[in-house]
């Protein structure tokens, strides 16, 4: 799987446990023995998914959970409920709040394996998306400059084809999508042609 992984869990027999079921996947594995530990690390580092404990002294995994969902940064990112408790009204709640999954203990290695991978994928879908989005924003914004540099050029020394190169190349650099810099070449080419009419 190649994942960064968090367990969350306050019984060291457990965290072992979840550790050599996890490194057989091929992930790297970091354990945290209570929540206030688990938000501390994931304030210092990003990991791929969560696996928390739902009962735990100090902070329990229900607040952890509605602190990560909370968390511009991190709502995000998979969170896995483990627990020993099949109460169904616990199981709707964590579900309810934002938990992608809720595992009863003694998990089982095939099941968890399968929720980890659909999770981690979920994830990096949502960080593509949030890739392109920047890359758009950062697109439009250079879209709106070229046409303030149109705006601006009174003389006709600002040619058509120097527009497209210039605006083209903008694209290339963000990596936009070939789609989109399709419909923007068509769309900068009307708005030069409107420009030079009403000069």
């Amino acid at each position: 799987t190649g994942c960064s992984i968090l367990v969350v869990d306050d019984l060291p027999e457990n965290l072992d446990l979840m550790s050599r079921l996890l490194q057989k996947m091929d992930c790297d594995v970091i354990t945290a023995n209570s929540g206030r530990d688990a938000l501390s690390m994931l304030a210092e580092r990003p990991v791929d998914i969560v696996l928390l404990d739902l009962v735990m002294p100090d902070i329990g995994g229900r607040e952890v959970l509605a602190r990560i969902k909370a968390d511009e940064q991190l709502r995000a990112l998979p969170v896995i409920m483990i627990s020993g408790q099949q109460d169904m009204d616990h199981i709707i709640d964590c579900i309810q709040i934002g938990a992608d999954d809720y595992l009863l203990k003694p998990v089982n290695s095939v099941l968890l394996n399968a929720r980890i991978k659909s999770g981690i994928e979920r994830k990096r879908w949502h960080d593509k998306e949030e890739q392109y989005r920047e890359q758009l924003v950062q697109a439009d914004a250079h879209y709106k400059e070229l046409f303030d540099r149109v705006d601006q050029d009174h003389s006709g020394e600002l040619e058509l084809t120097e527009f497209l190169q210039y605006f083209h190349t903008l694209l290339d650099t963000h990596q936009i999508l070939p789609v989109l810099a399709q419909v923007s070449k068509q769309d900068a080419r009307a708005q030069l042609e409107q420009e030079r009419e009403g000069a």
